[in-house]
């Protein structure tokens, strides 16, 4: 239920959002970060991920700056947990997300900014058990925030969380915290 009430006020959100972006989008400026995000899901352990974003910043909107971003991220390590004795259970995700995305400049610092982000994802899992293999989609509503810190004009510093909540499925957790760092380049 949760999720099914996130998706609609994403939903609702982005419908107010579309007539304005018409409006504002004259001269988008262009973004690409990668990094490190390390994925916590439900049970012990957990995964870490290499993070690419490409986004775009489209302007403002209710006195603050938005824009959209595309994520991509795949597992440098695995998931791995004893199920039973002598038995284990190893998941490998690949992912991929689109996001709407809210900036807010922090007035006394220019080089830092606080943002916000709503999303949907779909992650392929493959996983192992005893040996035996199978491998399954699952999507996800996804939201989060966090901060970055430009050190020049062009090069800046990411860091943030960001929730995903995975609908349907039995196979995997409910949901995962993500923690990411990223160097992120204007274009």
């Amino acid at each position: 239920m949760k999720p099914l009430i996130i998706g609609t006020i994403s939903l609702a959100a982005l419908s107010f959002a579309v007539p304005a972006m018409a409006q504002s989008t004259m001269n988008p400026s262009f973004y690409g970060s990668l990094g490190d995000s390390y994925l916590t899901p439900k049970y012990d352990g957990g995964i870490d991920e290499v993070t690419g974003r490409i986004g775009a910043r489209m302007g403002q909107m209710w006195g603050f700056n938005w824009g959209v971003e595309g994520e991509i991220g795949g597992g440098i390590s695995e998931y791995r947990r004893a199920t039973a004795p002598g038995a284990t259970y190893t998941t490998e995700p690949i992912v991929g997300a689109g996001y709407l995305v809210g900036y807010l400049p922090v007035s006394p610092m220019p080089n830092l900014e606080f943002l916000a982000r709503v999303g949907y994802g779909a992650s392929s899992f493959h996983q192992s058990r005893n040996g035996l293999s199978s491998d399954g989609v699952t999507n996800s509503v996804n939201f989060g925030a966090g901060a970055q810190y430009w050190l020049t004009g062009a090069d800046g510093l990411r860091a943030d969380y960001t929730r995903r909540d995975y609908l349907g499925s039995s196979r995997i957790p409910t949901g995962a915290d993500v923690w990411s760092v990223s160097f992120v380049r204007k274009f």
